[in-house]
């Protein structure tokens, strides 16, 4: 079975959920599966939404980050 983590919100945006407009600050679990038997052939895919937003005073210039994602079997 393939579940979907619980919705992130950006800090700039109102809380959905109480405490979840953290951002991803964290070790955030955006998919997973407990069974990887339960998968059905020798791959899967996911898709995901991914909003990057800052406050309209931030100074304009070119920005960077890492994004890390994680396969643990």
């Amino acid at each position: 079975m393939v579940t979907e983590g619980e919705e992130v919100v950006t800090v700039l945006d109102e809380p959905t959920q109480p405490g979840n407009n953290v951002g991803l600050v964290d070790q955030e679990l955006l998919v997973s599966t407990f069974d990887s038997e339960a998968v059905a052939g020798d791959s899967y895919s996911v898709n995901a939404n991914l909003f990057l937003r800052a406050p309209a005073d931030v100074a304009a210039g070119s920005y960077t980050s890492t994004l890390t994602l994680s396969l643990f079997e």
